[in-house]
């Protein structure tokens, strides 16, 4: 479901649990910038895209579970899956991922490739801490590229 001013705690949360050791703590401000689709960090790369879209899973209680950014690059017709906090939750990582990628088709998708305003300067995703995620990934057809 789309994310609402009432999931921002719960993101905020999500967006702390999966934060790398040495990363600064998410603000909200940092989370505006993210919805809003700017950051300081690799701002070049944030214009070229479409307003990102922002995607919440929820449990069957109602608990915010994970969050997805995705967006196209209209210059080439790209999806980008742009950030994605879930726990390490392999069924919500897989539930996020299939979520963007089948909006985002039949177009190629390519995820974490440039920094966000929820993170210094981090590129690509960390898939010693974000091992779920890099599964959930390859689950879905994705390859990775060690950098």
């Amino acid at each position: 479901m789309p994310y609402t001013p009432a999931d921002e705690s719960a993101v905020l949360a999500l967006v702390e649990a999966d934060r790398l050791p040495g990363q600064p703590s998410v603000t909200p401000a940092m989370l505006s910038d993210a919805l809003e689709g700017r950051s300081v960090v690799d701002a070049g790369w944030w214009a070229e895209l479409e307003p990102p879209a922002v995607h919440v899973a929820v449990d069957s209680h109602g608990t915010v579970t994970g969050v997805v950014s995705y967006a196209v690059r209209p210059k080439d017709g790209t999806g980008l899956l742009l950030w994605m906090p879930c726990r390490e939750d392999a069924q919500t990582a897989d539930a996020l991922i299939g979520h963007a990628r089948d909006t985002l088709a039949p177009r190629p998708v390519h995820a974490f490739h440039f920094a966000s305003a929820l993170s210094l300067g981090l590129e690509a995703l960390p898939v010693r801490h974000r091992p779920a995620t890099a599964r959930s990934l390859e689950r879905a057809g994705s390859t990775g590229e060690r950098l």
